[in-house]
């Protein structure tokens, strides 16, 4: 797993166990507040990107979660 992707993942667990460390305030958990919580620009968890496919299955399944 590259470290980019690893980054990715641990920003998801923060946001679901609430303990977020860049995000303020509420939030909901979507692709966007995954990358700014890891760091990186909105915009960068895309469908195109093959290489974020399970994540992005994984953040479609934790938002039914919350709903």
């Amino acid at each position: 797993m590259s470290k980019t992707l690893k980054n990715f993942y641990d920003a998801l667990q923060r946001l679901i166990d609430e303990k977020p460390k860049v995000i303020t305030g509420t939030y909901s958990i979507n692709n966007d507040t995954v990358a700014l919580e890891a760091g990186r620009k909105r915009g960068t968890i895309k469908k195109s990107r093959p290489e974020l496919a399970e994540l992005i299955e994984i953040l479609k399944q934790e938002v039914l979660a919350y709903m």
